[in-house]
C-alpha cells in the first residue's frame, strides 16, 4: 500500500503478485479431473464469496464521498446515517479491500497448484508463490529506530514519577510552518515536522511518558489539535515572556529540556539565558537533560475580554460576506483556553418594520490565548444573505464569553454596485533616495 504527498491514501496498490492469484481465482475453470476444494461450488458459496463482497463494499467505501468527482451514494449514506464517523480516513477501509483479495489470492493458489497432478510439484508451486510473495513485499530502506528500555530509559522519567500530579512539555520541537506567510492566530496556520527526527522526539515522549504516567503537552497523531499547534508555535521563542505566559496559564509545571536536541556549542548561551530569565527555575540536571521549574502563575477570565464586532456596512446580494468578533484582553494577565469545542451564536437580520428577515446560527473558534493588552480576530462567515434592501443586525453570542450581544446596520446591495472601478488613486514618495526614480 502506498500513498501519496498530494492526498495521503490517494494511490493504493495490493502487490502485483496478489493481484495476479487474485485473478487466477476468478477465471480458473474446473476441469474433469479437479477434485479441489478451491474448485468446489459449495465452498465457493460457504468462503469465497463472503470475502468477495467484504472487498467489493470495502472498496466502494475507501473511495470517499466522491469517485472520479462523482458523488458517490453508498458512502454518502452511511456516514450521514452515522456508521461511518468513526473512521476519520475513508482510505483504511482499503485495509479490508486487501484482506479480502488476499483469501481470494489464497484460493487461487489452491487453483493453480491443482492444475499440477504431481502432489510434490503442487507443493513446490505453492512454496514459490509465497517465496515470491515475502521478496515483493520486502521493505530494504525503512528507517529504524532503537527504542529505549530498561536501563536505557532516561533518568528523568524515573525521577518525574515521583512528582505528583505533575503536568510537562518537552523542548525544544523541531516544528517549522509549512510556507512563510502564516498568522499567529489563524485557526487555519499550518505547522510541520521540519524532518523526521521531529516525529520521533514526540513519538517517543508519549513512549516515555508511559515510565511516569504524567500529562504531556507532546504527542504525535494524524491529527493536531488547535491548541497544541498554538503551543508548539509560541514554544519556537522559548523563554520568551510570551511562551512562559502560555505555560503558566496551561499549568504546566516543568519544562524537559533537550541539549541533545540543539548545537552543543549553544549550550553554554543558553544556560546563561535560562538561569537570566525570571519566571522558572532549575531544579534537575541530568546531563543532557535539564528540568526547569514553571511556578503557577494568575491568568485573565473570559470577564476580562472586551468583545467587538467589525461588520461591513454593504454586502453583496447571493454572495457569502465575512464580519469578526475583535477580542481584546483588558487585563493585566494572560488569557489561555485549552477549549477546541466550537461556541455558538445567532445572527438575524431585520427589515424596516422590524420583521426577521435572516437568521443564521452558526459556530465559532472561542480564542485561544491572547497575551495581557493583546487582540485577536474570530472571523465568522456568513452565507445566504436576504434581499437587497437596509437591514439591522443582531449578533447574539453564547458560551465562553458568555452571553453577549452586539447590533449594527448593514444594506445588502447589488454586487456590481459594491465593485466599483477597481482604481485607486494615489502617490508613493521616496525620501533619501536621489537615485531612485
Amino acid at each position: 500500500m502506498s500513498t501519496t504527498t498530494a492526498g495521503r491514501g490517494a494511490a493504493l496498490f495490493p502487490g502485483l503478485l496478489i493481484l495476479v492469484l487474485f485473478l487466477a481465482w476468478l477465471f480458473m475453470r474446473g476441469r474433469d479431473g479437479d477434485d479441489s476444494p478451491a474448485f468446489n461450488r459449495e465452498s465457493y458459496r460457504k468462503g469465497a464469496l463472503y470475502f468477495l463482497v467484504l472487498m467489493l463494499v470495502a472498496l466502494v467505501l475507501s473511495l470517499g464521498p466522491k469517485i472520479g468527482g462523482v458523488s458517490n451514494p453508498f458512502y454518502l449514506i452511511s456516514y450521514n446515517l452515522g456508521i461511518l464517523k468513526f473512521t476519520r480516513t475513508p482510505m483504511r477501509f482499503y485495509i479490508l479491500v486487501v484482506l479480502g483479495m488476499a483469501v481470494l489470492a489464497g484460493y487461487g493458489t489452491a487453483k493453480v497448484a491443482a492444475r499440477v497432478r504431481n502432489l510434490r510439484a503442487g507443493r513446490l508451486i505453492a512454496a514459490g508463490i509465497a517465496v515470491l510473495l515475502v521478496v515483493e513485499l520486502a521493505s530494504f530502506n525503512l528507517p529504524v529506530y532503537e527504542i529505549p528500555v530498561g536501563d536505557s530509559v532516561p533518568e528523568v522519567y524515573s525521577w518525574l514519577e515521583e512528582r505528583e500530579e505533575a503536568k510537562l512539555i518537552e523542548l525544544p520541537v523541531n516544528m517549522s510552518p509549512r510556507n512563510a506567510s502564516f498568522y499567529r492566530h489563524d485557526w487555519e496556520m499550518e505547522y510541520e515536522w521540519a524532518d523526521i527526527q521531529g516525529i520521533l522526539e514526540e513519538s517517543l515522549s508519549m513512549y516515555f511518558s508511559t515510565y511516569n504516567w504524567k500529562k504531556i503537552v507532546n504527542g504525535f497523531s494524524g491529527y493536531f489539535p488547535y491548541f497544541y499547534i498554538r503551543i508548539l508555535s509560541e514554544m519556537q521563542a522559548f523563554p520568551s515572556r510570551r511562551s512562559l505566559d502560555l505555560l503558566m496559564g496551561l499549568d504546566i509545571d516543568y519544562v524537559i529540556w533537550h541539549w541533545n536536541r540543539v548545537d552543543e556549542s549553544e549550550r553554554p548561551e543558553l544556560e546563561a539565558l535560562f538561569t537570566a530569565t525570571a519566571g522558572m527555575s532549575q531544579v534537575e540536571d541530568f546531563g543532557s537533560i535539564s528540568v526547569y521549574y514553571i511556578p503557577p502563575g494568575e491568568v485573565a477570565s473570559p470577564d476580562d475580554l472586551r468583545v467587538d464586532i467589525q461588520a461591513p456596512e454593504a454586502a453583496p446580494s447571493g454572495e457569502p460576506f465575512t464580519m469578526c468578533l475583535t477580542v481584546r484582553n483588558t487585563s493585566d494577565k494572560p488569557f489561555v483556553l485549552a477549549e477546541e469545542d466550537p461556541q455558538e451564536y445567532r445572527l438575524d437580520l431585520y427589515d424596516r418594520s422590524g420583521n426577521t428577515a435572516f437568521r443564521k446560527n452558526g459556530e465559532y473558534r472561542a480564542p485561544f490565548f491572547i497575551e495581557a493588552g493583546e487582540e485577536t480576530e474570530l472571523p465568522l462567515e456568513i452565507e445566504g444573505v436576504p434581499q437587497i434592501g437596509p437591514y439591522r443586525l443582531e449578533l447574539a453570542l453564547g458560551g465562553i464569553l458568555g452571553d453577549r450581544s452586539f447590533s449594527s446596520e448593514i444594506d445588502i446591495e447589488k454586487p456590481s454596485v459594491l465593485a466599483g472601478t477597481g482604481n485607486l488613486d494615489g502617490s508613493i514618495t521616496v525620501k533619501n533616495q536621489p537615485d531612485v526614480l
